[in-house]
């Protein structure tokens, strides 16, 4: 971990230097038992410059245990824990083999909510099988949960998936960027005011990347979802029904 930590610090400080969040990003990271996962955070508290801790896991790898564990380590330090749920259709969920549920979700939620622990969620637009309004469903319902932060996705389709598979056989479509766009910016107006948004879209590896390729220029999505918001007067929370 120290490792990574300092070939990540070194990349990073050519652009920024100062205090760091250690991101768990990768993998299901309370999957393991709960003594691993203090001697992972103890490592990485230890390195210098460090200030907080963001964990990614499953909603489905969260036990009573671990998050007994979660809430002392938030006394200490800044955590988050971020879910990554995708969409709050079940139906969507088995077809992506994601095997939890959104009731695994809320339940995660809860035990974490109740330790005082800072919670994520991680969604994705475009899921096959979706139309715009589930998309907005998904927002509506987490906008009425104790969340602290949202990270936003598109689906990415890459090499050597059976997602792929699919793609080539014309099951389904990838969203154009301008309906990413829209859908976004009216997600966005969908939200508490105060939530956190960690991300608003992604990029696949460009070596395994099919589709979208316009989800390649990051900078063009990001500025286009700003240009609406401005355009129209939106604000985030202007929708919020609370």
């Amino acid at each position: 971990l120290t490792e990574q930590f300092d070939q990540i610090r070194t990349m990073m400080n050519k652009k920024w230097q100062g205090k760091y969040i250690a991101y768990f990003q990768a993998n299901s990271n309370t999957y393991a038992p709960t003594e691993k996962i203090i001697s992972m955070t103890k490592e990485v508290l230890q390195l210098s410059d460090v200030v907080g801790i963001a964990i990614s896991t499953r909603p489905d790898c969260i036990s009573a245990s671990t998050a007994d564990y979660l809430s002392e380590l938030s006394d200490r330090t800044y955590l988050t824990v971020e879910l990554g749920l995708q969409t709050i259709h079940d139906d969507i969920s088995r077809r992506l083999n994601r095997c939890h549920t959104y009731s695994d979700f809320l339940y995660a939620v809860d035990i974490l909510d109740k330790r005082g622990i800072n919670i994520g969620a991680h969604i994705i637009d475009g899921l096959p099988g979706e139309t715009e309004e589930d998309m907005y469903d998904t927002v509506r319902a987490l906008s009425r949960l104790p969340l602290h932060s949202i990270k936003i996705h598109l689906l990415h389709i890459l090499k050597n998936t059976r997602l792929a598979d699919e793609y080539s056989a014309g099951d389904f479509d990838v969203l154009s960027l301008e309906d990413y766009v829209r859908i976004v910016t009216h997600q966005l107006r969908l939200l508490p005011p105060e939530m956190v948004i960690g991300r608003l879209t992604g990029d696949g590896a460009r070596d395994e990347l099919i589709a979208p390729l316009w989800s390649l220029k990051k900078f063009v999505v990001m500025n286009e979802i700003d240009k609406l918001m401005a355009a129209k007067g939106y604000m985030q929370g202007d929708l919020y029904e609370g």
